[in-house]
């Protein structure tokens, strides 16, 4: 065997080796290969490796479709399960999917939501990569879907989500610092 054909050998042995576990970035992990097994649709892709082979990604149990995945600018692939990164209260990912949340933030098209009228707030960012979000209460208004059947010109807008006064009370809204929002009841 010729040393250019026994290092293309060993390169690619070394990268179906180190894509036998769990391609890994940022202290986040992806499922690979038989690990996606049960894994259908949007819950798994196909990542190309360099060498020309392919190993299938999901995130692990195929609990979430949000996950990013490709080659750091070292060439070593990654897969970041964006469902695994985000702690704290707030719902993410297909948990937003049902009736009564709003979404506040996204992380790499992923929604991070809380059930009405509780509001998202971002905590902080950490230094692995994750992030955590909680839910809660600011002011008495009701948020987001909870405002749907109101008259129109009682619902307002913080940062895109609809505020009313609780039972779509016809009284104005004080809308103040960081999301807050009270109904202005005599």
């Amino acid at each position: 065997m010729s040393l250019p054909t026994f290092v293309a050998v060993a390169v690619v042995t070394a990268c179906l080796l180190y894509t036998s576990f769990p391609v890994s970035a940022q202290g986040t992990t992806c499922g690979v290969n038989s690990a996606c097994d049960s894994c259908t649709g949007d819950d798994v892709k196909n990542l190309t490796l360099a060498s020309g082979s392919s190993v299938r990604v999901c995130c692990p149990n195929c609990r979430s479709r949000y996950f990013n995945f490709g080659f750091l600018s070292s060439g070593q692939p990654f897969c970041n399960c964006n469902f695994d990164r985000v702690t704290g209260s707030a719902r993410k990912g297909e948990e937003c999917s049902v009736a009564g949340m709003t979404t506040y933030f996204r992380l790499n098209q992923m929604p991070i939501c809380c059930p009405d009228p509780l509001v998202a707030e971002h905590v902080r960012s950490n230094s692995d990569g994750s992030y955590i979000f909680n839910c809660e209460q600011r002011g008495d208004c009701w948020r987001g879907s909870q405002c749907s059947t109101c008259n129109q010109s009682y619902v307002g807008n913080i940062n895109g989500v609809n505020v009313c006064c609780s039972n779509c009370d016809a009284y104005g809204l004080r809308l103040g610092p960081g999301k807050n929002c009270n109904c202005n009841r005599p």
